[in-house]
């Protein structure tokens, strides 16, 4: 499967040398292709990985990830060419500038705007739960750590649910798009306790059975 990869920061080149250590074919963009810092990511994501314009990941993805940041997010998506009924996995979180909360409040969520920029694409909320050191196969004691999705399309569903069970998550689909709010709620929650509250930033969320106490 081919991965374009839209963002080359923490998030989007931990992923890019997650899929390529798993034999994916990826592109992956930044704003200068050819600088030192792609250069050496792509020499620690190996041969699968190769560095291009946004408009080239886009072009060469079956799959195309936005890890952007939140800012730029809408005018990225824009100069992306054409994502008809390509899969669009948006990883972002619309964190507020000042770094108070999520800047969506009570309007339609990131994945939401995303959908509709992202003209005819199928667009997928994921990916957006974890910090960028646990993108390549964590393990807790509990299990395998829950990714949640959320999404219009069930077909790009399963098939990114595939996708995130290979990094190692267990993938659990929250519904349709409008979930999104929620899932970059969750999102905010992790940025909030590993990064305001300094606590640790290696822990992930996890579903497990219950039973009520006696």
């Amino acid at each position: 499967m081919k991965i374009g990869i839209i963002g080359a920061g923490m998030v989007g080149g931990a992923l890019t040398k997650a899929f390529a250590k798993r034999g994916f074919n990826i592109v992956v963009a930044s704003s200068d292709p050819q600088s030192e810092k792609m250069k050496t990511l792509i020499a620690e994501a190996g041969p699968k990985a190769r560095a291009g314009s946004g408009p080239e990941a886009a072009a060469h993805g079956e799959i195309v990830i936005l890890a952007t940041p939140w800012p730029q997010t809408e005018a990225i998506v824009s100069t992306l060419g054409d994502l008809s009924s390509k899969i669009v996995i948006d990883a972002t979180n619309p964190i507020a500038a000042d770094f108070s909360g999520l800047e969506t409040g009570g309007g339609a969520s990131g994945g939401e705007q995303v959908r509709d920029w992202a003209k005819g694409a199928r667009v997928v909320k994921t990916l957006n739960q974890i910090g960028f050191e646990l993108m390549d196969g964590p393990t807790v004691a509990a299990g395998a750590p829950v990714m949640f999705i959320a999404g219009d399309d069930e077909e790009a569903k399963r098939i990114v649910g595939d996708l995130i069970a290979s990094l190692g998550f267990a993938p659990e689909d929250c519904g349709p798009m409008s979930m999104a709010r929620y899932v970059e709620a969750l999102a905010w929650l992790w940025i909030n306790r590993a990064m305001l509250q300094n606590k640790s930033r290696h822990f992930a969320f996890v579903l497990s059975d219950a039973q009520p106490g006696a």
